[in-house]
């Protein structure tokens, strides 16, 4: 049993979970880690921000204090997969600007875009998108299918009007489990 009582960088990742400003104030003064890699995948206080209510100022304190966004946690992602999850794009817009490559990709290979896609809000999206421009095929077809299922059609038309193949995607396969025979409706459509 560990009865040490915690250290400034403890008590940062306790506050910035509680979106705590005076706390994380307090940490921080008394020589809290801005970068310390946390007890949950390695994320940095700055990662950390998703779960915030409010992190625009939580974002503006850590970032003053040095938070450094193109650190990467366990899984490769950095700040910029993490704050793309947050409803103010202040986070992004801060990333980008501190240089993150918004192609940067994680362990697995996914950028802060595919991250983005089915819960970033519009604004947090538009601003990723602008840093991404041009986007190539497979990201529009990948847009327009986001824009689909939130059902916003003037976004999809804007896609589709930028110009949009739909076709399988890059290293996607279509497999079967040994066996088992293609669907009645895959049948008619291979035979056309």
């Amino acid at each position: 049993m560990n009865d040490s009582p915690p250290t400034a960088t403890d008590r940062l990742f306790a506050a910035i979970a509680r979106s705590d400003l005076a706390e994380t104030r307090k940490a921080l003064a008394d020589g809290a880690d801005v970068n310390a890699g946390g007890p949950s995948g390695g994320e940095t206080p700055l990662m950390r921000l998703r779960f915030c209510r409010e992190p625009g100022p939580m974002l503006n304190l850590l970032l003053q204090a040095g938070a450094d966004p193109a650190r990467t946690d366990l899984a490769g992602r950095s700040a910029l997969h993490h704050l793309v999850h947050c409803p103010d794009p202040a986070g992004v817009e801060a990333a980008l600007a501190r240089g993150v490559d918004p192609e940067l990709r994680d362990c697995d290979g996914y950028r802060a875009f595919e991250s983005a896609l089915y819960s970033a809000g519009p604004a947090v999206l538009a601003r990723l998108l602008q840093a991404m421009a041009p986007l190539g095929d497979d990201d529009r077809t990948r847009l327009l299918f986001r824009h689909l299922h939130r059902g916003e059609s003037d976004a999809a038309l804007d896609v589709i009007a930028e110009g949009v193949r739909l076709a399988p995607l890059a290293g996607s396969t279509c497999t079967r489990r040994p066996g088992s025979r293609p669907s009645s409706r895959a049948r008619e459509m291979a035979s056309r």
